[in-house]
């Protein structure tokens, strides 16, 4: 069974205060790099890493700036 979630379903919801879909290529970087960091801030506030993966291999970054490959 494919799940196929909206693009405007998931932008649509959370703590926006612009629409996507308005903003120019300049106001979505910025929103990407913000984005990143608060992600970042809110894991490592409750103690966990922040998983992604680099190179192609999946690793776990740390608080403290340990990154291990998972």
């Amino acid at each position: 069974m494919e799940l196929i979630i909206k693009e405007e379903d998931f932008i649509g919801k959370g703590r926006m205060k612009k629409n996507f879909f308005d903003m120019t290529d300049e106001e979505k970087e910025v929103w990407r790099q913000d984005i990143s960091e608060n992600t970042r801030r809110i894991l490592f506030a409750k103690g966990q890493p922040l998983v992604y993966s680099k190179a192609g291999v999946m690793v776990a970054e740390y608080e403290d700036g340990k990154v291990i490959a998972l």
